[in-house]
């Protein structure tokens, strides 16, 4: 018999059909069987681990049929336990295939140092802005009076004035001066000359004054006093206003 008729030949047909439909069988097998071991193909709802301690949250993804990843992380809650499960990918109640890796961050025992952000001569809605996008919260804003209004004259915590770039704990409060404005109300320049640096101080505090450029050689203050200051004694002025002094010693 030649190849040719071999091959349209019953016996040839017979086989080659036979053959093929073992072959499906077998991959139907294996690919059942695949399932059946790797749970492919099955979906489930992932459980809601947050804030579990780790070993809790990962006997709860083991028993879901899913697995745990820890990803390192600079995120701090006060309300969540050190160590504790701060967030999870994907999110709870999401349908994941069996053995996905649920990804989780911890809360750090101790909030990260964050440098402070320079806010300085900024508007107060600008710094506030720069200030919480970097994990700050502004606390006490005190005004201060000036020409310019709602302008950052200074950062402070606990009463120290602080630098930019000063590293503080991640949510720390700091709090604000800012400009006030001038005032309304115009009154007489008092009369600073003979005065001392101290007295000079709580003179303009209490008339809302504004130290301008202070003249003094050698910038010893031992013993300095005004002899002369701009604007002049008498001279109508605002709060707010600066006021320039000249000082020698006596």
């Amino acid at each position: 018999m030649r190849w040719s008729g071999f091959f349209k030949s019953k016996t040839f047909v017979a086989n080659g059909v036979v053959a093929l439909v073992l072959a499906v069988l077998v991959a139907t097998g294996l690919n059942w069987m695949l399932k059946l071991t790797t749970g492919h193909g099955r979906l489930t709802a992932v459980p809601d681990v947050s804030y579990l301690p780790l070993d809790q949250a990962m006997d709860a993804l083991d028993a879901a049929g899913l697995e745990g990843e820890v990803m390192d992380s600079t995120s701090y809650s006060q309300i969540v336990s050190p160590g504790a499960v701060l967030d999870q990918y994907p999110r709870p109640g999401t349908a994941v295939k069996g053995g996905r890796v649920i990804k989780l961050t911890l809360n750090r025992s101790r909030p990260a140092l964050v440098p402070l952000p320079g806010v300085l001569d900024k508007s107060l809605a600008r710094a506030t802005y720069d200030l919480t996008s970097k994990g700050f919260s502004v606390g006490v804003i005190t005004r201060q009076p000036d020409v310019s209004t709602d302008v950052v004259l200074a950062v402070q915590s606990s009463g120290k004035t602080l630098t930019a770039d000063t590293k503080l704990p991640y949510g720390s409060v700091v709090d604000l001066v800012v400009s006030g404005g001038v005032g309304a109300g115009e009154f007489s320049m008092p009369d600073l000359l003979g005065l001392s640096l101290d007295q000079l101080e709580l003179l303009l505090a209490e008339t809302n004054l504004v130290t301008g450029v202070v003249n003094l050689p050698n910038q010893d203050t031992t013993g300095a006093r005004v002899y002369r200051q701009d604007p002049a004694a008498g001279k109508s002025v605002r709060a707010g206003e600066s006021v320039d002094l000249w000082l020698e010693k006596k």
